[in-house]
């Protein structure tokens, strides 16, 4: 027996990986941005309210890339509504948020 919220944080957080995927002809599946998501979910795990980046730089991304139609701006705003949700989704069950964190080592 699961827990809803607690299944719905981890779609959310799944979802970002998958958009994270979607664009990693950008980066953006690297090691750079995926820190950048951690910092995020701890921020949240330790009550703080996160800053999610909107731009190429802040999400560390490749810059002036154009493959299959999508631009490294494609990926930054992606990311960014992605990453949102997780923020969204995670501060209605801050320990879904923590068990998250705990279980990925980042608090």
């Amino acid at each position: 027996d699961t827990d809803v919220e607690d299944d719905s944080f981890k779609q959310a957080v799944e979802f970002w990986y998958e958009t994270a995927d979607l664009y990693a002809d950008f980066g953006a599946s690297d090691t750079e941005p995926r820190s950048v998501f951690a910092e995020i979910v701890i921020d949240l795990a330790e009550g703080r309210d996160p800053k999610v980046p909107t731009t190429i730089r802040g999400w560390q991304l490749f810059s002036g890339e154009v493959k299959d139609g999508k631009t490294s701006g494609n990926a930054a705003r992606g990311l960014a509504a992605a990453a949102r949700h997780v923020v969204t989704v995670g501060k209605r069950d801050q320990d879904a948020v923590a068990r998250y964190a705990k279980g990925q080592g980042w608090i």
